[in-house]
């Protein structure tokens, strides 16, 4: 019987850490599909679809910092993977939401995310800073968002 509950918790804990996660919609060389996912959906829920701007798929974000990745010291690498995996993880590890970032709704997600922007601990109100830093420089770096400003600023 434990060997049955320990076989179920190990493919419950694979399927929550690593397997699950979309094939890559964007062809990215440093980025794995993973990584493009947490990115995607945490960049949709700052930029979503329907609005006056662009959203963050139309503002290529992922491919923005893709490239930009590839500029970074290997030690920069490793710190954003692990705010990834920390942002990706954290409904598990903080609760009380019982899913990946990434398969909450949307109006879950931006919830998520409002509860580590207020959050009473530092460590997680940092890691959203970070992230949102991220998201936000691939976003206004993009000609589309630029144009469309632009836009905006002569009605």
């Amino acid at each position: 019987m434990w060997i049955g509950i320990a076989i179920i918790f190990f493919v419950w804990l694979l399927w929550q850490f690593v397997l699950g996660y979309p094939e890559a919609r964007v062809e990215c060389k440093n980025l794995v599909a993973r990584e493009q996912h947490i990115l995607a959906k945490s960049a949709e829920a700052f930029f979503p679809e329907g609005g006056s701007l662009p959203s963050a798929a139309e503002a290529g974000v992922v491919q923005y910092l893709d490239q930009m990745f590839s500029q970074l010291p290997k030690q920069q690498k490793i710190l954003i993977r692990l705010l990834f995996f920390l942002i990706e993880h954290g409904p598990l590890i903080f609760g009380p939401l019982k899913a990946r970032t990434t398969r909450l709704s949307h109006e879950a997600r931006i919830r998520y995310f409002r509860s580590w922007e207020e959050s009473s601990i530092y460590f997680r109100r940092l890691a959203f800073l970070s992230l949102r830093s991220l998201v936000t420089i691939g976003y206004f770096s993009s000609q589309s968002v630029e144009t469309a400003l632009m836009s905006e600023k002569k009605l």
